[in-house]
């Protein structure tokens, strides 16, 4: 069986920490896209992203402090974890 990127950092999690960027315009999608929010979070968990830095400006997009602070707070919130005998 041949390895990938995500099982190697979830095996390697004591000693690899991975962190990922996340575009203005992902930022603002995120914030107003529940379905979004949650699938970029189950990627993010899947591939054991351990911090998210998220861009203030690219291309004349800016998230506004609001948003910034909405998203910083979203994504730090602890959450349950969804299992097949109780769904969250």
């Amino acid at each position: 069986m041949t390895a990938t990127h995500a099982t190697l950092a979830i095996v390697s999690r004591e000693t690899l920490q991975l962190h990922t960027y996340m575009t203005a315009g992902h930022v603002n999608q995120m914030a107003t896209n529940d379905v979004a929010r949650e699938e970029s979070v189950r990627v993010f968990r899947g591939m054991g992203i351990q911090k998210i830095i998220l861009e203030v400006y690219r291309g004349g997009t800016t998230p506004t402090d609001k948003t910034l602070i909405a998203m910083r707070d979203w994504l730090t919130a602890p959450r349950q974890r969804k299992t097949p005998d109780r769904p969250v």
